[in-house]
This record gives structure tokens, C-alpha cells and sequence, in this order.
């Protein structure tokens, strides 16, 4: 993957991934390590890690599409490599907040996913993505 091609998103709007897609599966240890990577860059690099996130669900019985959507990240990862947040010098300072929310689309447990991102003179600052509905 250290040459390929890189593209302008981590996710796919085409794919809806979920558990049993009824295709080959693949190699556990592998696909694991694969996230694992993927969640250490999302947490050091603070960068959007919903696509990484949905992937780690999948660690358990991997598919093989579940293995093409990981490597669509790496891929995505490529292509930002030199990418940073960045501030810029303003005497007013702005705080604007963004929510959003995916009403079920999670085709294993039909959820909901919220997300939220806050921007200080348009540079992020903060940002999480929570699965609604986790209590028992």
C-alpha cells in the first residue's frame, strides 16, 4: 500500500457494511492488526475516525469486504499525509459547534450514530462520534 493511489474519502457512501455479507472470510489476525494500526493513527493524528471506528465492529469475523473498506482508509491516509490543523491569527476569536446524526443506518443493529465537531476560526478542535442507544 505504499505506493497506491489515494482518494478524497476514508468511506465509501456506495457500501454499507454489516456482520454476515456473505462473502469470504479473511484473515482474522490480520484484519485486526490492520485496525488496531488504524486506531492508533485516528487517536494520535486527532483526524475523523468514524470509517475506522464502523470497521472495528467487523474484527471478529472479518470479510473480505470489510478488509477492502479498511485499506480504502489507508488509502484515504495517503493522500493526507501532509495535512495539519492549522490556526489562523484573527483579533476575534469564532467557536462554531456541528452536529449531525444517522438515523439507523447501521444495518447490524439499526442505531442511531450521532457526530459532533467544533471549530475555532474554522480549525477543529474538538469532535466525537457517539452509537445512541447503548443502555441495557
Amino acid at each position: 500500500m505504499a505506493h497506491c493511489n489515494s482518494i478524497r474519502t476514508p468511506k465509501s457512501s456506495s457500501i454499507r457494511l454489516q456482520a454476515d455479507m456473505n462473502q469470504y472470510p479473511v484473515d482474522k489476525h490480520t484484519y485486526q492488526s490492520l485496525i488496531g494500526g488504524l486506531l492508533y493513527v485516528a487517536v494520535i493524528s486527532r483526524l475523523d475516525n468514524f470509517a475506522v471506528n464502523t470497521l472495528s465492529r467487523y474484527c471478529q469475523q472479518p470479510q473480505e469486504e470489510h478488509l477492502i473498506a479498511a485499506k480504502r482508509v489507508l488509502r484515504y491516509l495517503r493522500g493526507i499525509d501532509n495535512v495539519g490543523i492549522l490556526f489562523p491569527h484573527r483579533n476575534k476569536l469564532t467557536l462554531v459547534s456541528y452536529v449531525d446524526a444517522d438515523y439507523g443506518r447501521d444495518l447490524d443493529t439499526r442505531r442511531p450514530v450521532s457526530g459532533l465537531i467544533q471549530k475555532l476560526d474554522d480549525a477543529p478542535i474538538d469532535w466525537s462520534i457517539n452509537k445512541l442507544g447503548d443502555n441495557p
